[in-house]
């Protein structure tokens, strides 16, 4: 969530916090106020779910990155390693097997890095006579199939944030038309009444800007 709907959302929050200490009786106004309760309820869990997509998307990244490093300078440099020894037998090996760059785009990392277990459990017998460790290829594949969970897992993480943005930016919309619809009310509600009409009017202004300037959320007469 943006500092603007934090800030909307406060505010909403002292609004709904200051309407539960003055109730609405007209069941029209205690309708419009449980709207308000409602949208403020959805808003905190898009905020949430805004915050976990933004989280598993750093996370899956710092884990897609410490794998690369596993995969690329303990496992396929060993594989790269032995095909070169074993391209004495078969030359064509000297072409195929080449440690990717440790930048690059994910899609291009694991199409070499695949390409390469798979050429190397095709003809495993004569890696292995040529030095590769017995379990270096099973090991690279479960490297491989997390690192492709880790791209996923981002994906999602992304949706997730992508999505409750959206939706937040309607909900807010929606908290702010209930508080206006309120203002009205309240400032005939307490118009005879000036610390309640202020205490309102604490309640909905919206802090604005670094200059300490408010937005209110309907103009003042």
């Amino acid at each position: 969530m943006n500092a603007v709907s934090q800030k909307k959302l406060a505010m909403a929050i002292r609004v709904r916090d200051f309407s539960r200490v003055h109730p609405y009786s007209d069941p029209g106004q205690v309708a419009l106020f449980t709207r308000l309760e409602d949208r403020i309820a959805r808003a905190s869990q898009l905020a949430t779910q805004q915050r976990e997509g933004t989280a598993s998307v750093r996370a899956s990244a710092a884990r897609r990155r410490q794998l690369r490093r596993t995969i690329r300078r303990e496992l396929l440099e060993h594989l790269v390693s032995t095909a070169r020894g074993a391209s004495k037998e078969a030359p064509e090996l000297a072409q195929l097997f080449l440690v990717p760059a440790e930048s690059g785009r994910h899609q291009d990392f694991m199409t070499s890095a695949r390409a390469m277990t798979a050429t190397a459990t095709e003809r495993k017998d004569l890696f292995l006579q040529h030095g590769m460790s017995p379990t270096l290829l099973d090991d690279l594949g479960r490297a491989l199939d997390e690192y492709d969970a880790t791209v996923l897992q981002a994906n999602a993480g992304k949706r997730a944030h992508v999505g409750a943005r959206a939706d937040i930016d309607a909900v807010m919309r929606e908290i702010m038309e209930l508080v206006e619809q309120m203002e009205g009310i309240n400032r005939y509600r307490f118009r005879a009444d000036a610390e309640l009409l202020a205490a309102w009017k604490s309640a909905r202004d919206l802090p604005w800007g670094t200059g300490g300037q408010q937005e209110p959320v309907a103009p003042a007469a």
